[in-house]
């Protein structure tokens, strides 16, 4: 093809393409300015409709609002003019047959509603398409009826499609007055740089014949501007390759750097302890930043003294770098000195010179500063850069908030100590306040009755109950908190028990009503069940003063598969607000005496049995009742077997031993995270190992739910 026929189809491509973009623009433009300028005009005859309405509802006199609506529908463009009142009756139409009847329809419901201007297009009843302005008519802050007008669409899609087709005509003529010029001027464009290029495509020593020494001119003027533009091509090549190579380095450095700082945070939200994280900051800071020597510096609570807490790289000048501390603390922002740097600011510390390069940076949170972290003498090159500045300084930021939040962590695992000894202090003088309660009671009785042998013999029974029970506590207290030694009990035989030790048939006051369903034996922990059922059936007696009824019945449920002791008396109830706020709380209570530990010990051992406890009480009708719901779980010993906890797994495969495993459970009394996570932390076993006995405890989990739905179908 030639190179005057390729110039020609650039050249009408070109102004093709720009003429369709500027046509398009012009169109879409002329179509927004067509709908805008009839969105306003019918807007204008709605608003004065509206007013009409207003005037006519005001005065009752409807005369001056049909006329305005004769007259309007006389526009060719307007299809109809309605006033409704706010129930959908219309007061006024322009087809006057219409009035006082009601509009059902879907765009008649909505204008009906409008509680503002609604705009929207529909068909009409003879299919034809409608677009109306609903105004709703409000006088005094009050609607009192809405009006309408609609209006043809042909008017707009006629002027749409005029503005369309004056569009059309002036892309043409644009395209063709293009072509005209094109062909024109072509020829004398482009003869000069033909000739080149059938000079360039074949025997560059052929002479090229000239007509004229203009043409010669312009030839020799291309040749050299083509040899220009080559030379300046090239050169701008190098210097975009010399700056890539320095971007691909520049990103190496910054990709390595991330890394080594993605390594970085993760070391500093491991779970190790405080001190083997301050040596790993400081040889993370010297690798990060490619360093020979590295410190980290701490404040104490006050912030005046300094305290050198990790260090690597050998003999380091602790005046300089104690006087850089203060500076950048004093300062709040890091610090980089080393050859060819001002260091005035280190005269007035009364420091001459700097032998080495050091750079230094605070650890600083939103509450305080916690000291400074310094490196020094890089490794290569004899500064360092800004961006070895930047990393150093973020990390620093990511240093700060892990030695926070690692304080923060101490403190609140100290707390939770703390919480959790007082806890077993109250409930130990909860137990032993009973216990002594009981023993008064005895003593206070004893001058009078001690010739009685029944009193001598029930002397006796009390006292070696209550050393049972303090050598039960001690026990305890020995052993692993909320341990629970279950073995399959019946309820029904516990729940009699406690009836017959607290002698609730033989009360004068109370009746005693009870109704034990047949339930099957389950695995509990017989002592802390029968102190649970003790407190509620003691705080219904108590809650009942002056007698009344009280009332223990059993029951067994199917979906979930459980067991229900309901504990109902006629007492005093609670409040709503009690319930949800105090209720099974430690320290609250409604008693004059006593520390409110019963119900919440209560809560606590029903919990760890896997079940719940409810009340149900209102203090306007009289009673309470308390509903304790217990699983039925294991009663022969393969379900027994199964329910195993982890240490157990870990113990059965020999991973750790008893003493490991008590170690473990201890400190998890006081520690959110989980007992096979504080054992990997701790170095007694690997995360392989738990996982396989996670594995282990997973299937026998499964197996447990089989099991557990055939007893409930059987």
């Amino acid at each position: 093809m030639k190179l005057q026929t390729k110039f020609t189809f650039l050249f009408i491509g070109l102004v093709v393409s720009m003429v369709l973009i500027t046509g398009f623009i012009n169109l879409s433009w002329q179509r927004e300015a067509i709908k805008e300028k009839i969105r306003v005009r019918d807007a204008g005859i709605a608003r004065a409709l509206g007013v009409a309405a207003t005037e006519a509802i005001l005065t009752q006199d409807f005369t001056k609002l049909r006329n305005y609506i004769d007259e309007t529908k006389k526009n060719p463009g307007v299809a109809y003019l309605v006033v409704m009142d706010t129930t959908g009756r219309i007061t006024a139409h322009s087809e006057h047959a219409r009035e006082g009847s009601m509009l059902r329809s879907l765009p008649d419901i909505k204008s009906t509603r409008a509680d503002r201007t609604v705009e929207q297009r529909y068909v009409g009843e003879k299919s034809e398409p409608l677009y109306e302005v609903a105004l709703p008519v409000n006088f005094a802050s009050q609607k009192w009826g809405v009006v309408r007008v609609g209006f043809f669409l042909d008017t707009l899609n006629e002027e749409l499609a005029q503005a369309t087709r004056n569009t059309t005509l002036l892309m043409i003529g644009a395209v063709l007055s293009a072509v005209m010029v094109v062909v024109i001027a072509g020829k004398k464009i482009t003869h000069p740089d033909q000739k080149l290029t059938s000079t360039s495509s074949a025997d560059l020593t052929r002479k090229v014949r000239v007509n004229s020494r203009h043409e010669m001119a312009e030839m020799v003027h291309t040749l050299k501007q083509e040899r220009g533009d080559i030379h300046k091509n090239r050169k701008e090549l190098e210097e975009i390759k010399q700056k890539l190579r320095a971007s691909m380095e520049e990103l190496k450095k910054k990709v390595s750097g991330l890394s080594a700082l993605n390594k970085g945070s993760r070391v500093l939200i491991s779970t190790l302890g405080l001190e083997k994280k301050l040596g790993l900051i400081v040889d993370i800071a010297t690798s990060l930043t490619n360093a020979k020597k590295g410190l980290l510096i701490l404040t104490d609570e006050g912030g005046k003294k300094l305290h050198l807490k990790a260090s690597q790289g050998g003999d380091i000048n602790m005046n300089l770098h104690e006087r850089i501390a203060r500076w950048t603390i004093t300062n709040d922002k890091p610090i980089s000195i080393g050859e060819g740097i001002d260091g005035s600011w280190l005269q007035k510390l009364g420091e001459k010179a700097v032998t080495d390069v050091i750079m230094c940076a605070p650890l600083k949170t939103k509450n305080r500063l916690l000291g400074v972290m310094a490196v020094e003498s890089p490794i290569f090159g004899k500064n360092f850069t800004e961006a070895d500045l930047d990393l150093f300084s973020t990390f620093a930021d990511e240093v700060a908030l892990a030695l926070e939040n690692a304080s923060l962590t101490e403190s609140l695992i100290e707390s939770r100590q703390s919480d959790s000894f007082n806890r077993m202090t109250s409930i130990i003088i909860h137990d032993l306040k009973g216990s002594i309660s009981g023993l008064s009671l005895l003593l206070d009785n004893i001058k009078d009755n001690y010739e009685d042998p029944q009193f001598r013999a029930d002397l006796m029974a009390t006292i070696a109950d209550t050393i049972d029970k303090t050598e039960d506590l001690m026990a305890r207290l020995t052993s692993r908190p909320y341990l629970l030694e279950l073995r399959s009990e019946s309820l029904n035989a516990l729940l009699q028990r406690v009836a017959e030790t607290l002698c609730l048939r033989k009360l004068p006051d109370v009746v005693f009503i009870e109704e034990y369903d047949e339930l099957p034996k389950i695995m509990i922990d017989r002592k802390n069940m029968e102190r649970v059922f003790r407190n509620l059936i003691l705080n219904a007696l108590e809650a009942m003063p002056n007698g009344g009824q009280l009332t223990i019945v059993t029951r067994k449920t199917n979906r979930p598969l459980s067991t229900v002791v309901q504990i109902t008396d006629t007492g005093q109830g609670m409040t709503k607000e009690f319930i949800d706020h105090s209720l099974f709380k430690p320290f609250r209570t409604t008693k004059r005496k006593g520390m409110g530990l019963g119900l919440f010990s209560c809560k606590e051992i029903v919990s760890l049995h896997g079940g719940k406890i409810e009340v149900l009480s209102e203090p306007t009708r009289r009673g309470t009742r308390f509903t304790v719901k217990l699983p039925i779980l294991a009663v022969n010993g393969r379900l027994r077997a199964i329910r195993k906890s982890l240490g157990e797994y870990l113990l059965e495969t020999e991973s750790i031993n008893k003493e490991q495993l008590e170690t473990a459970l201890k400190v998890q009394v006081s520690d959110e995270r989980k007992i096979g996570r504080i054992m990997v932390d701790m170095g007694f076993v690997r995360e392989q190992e738990v996982e396989l006995a996670l594995e282990r405890q997973q299937m026998a989990e499964r197996r447990l739910c089989d099991l557990l739905q055939r007893m409930g179908k059987e």
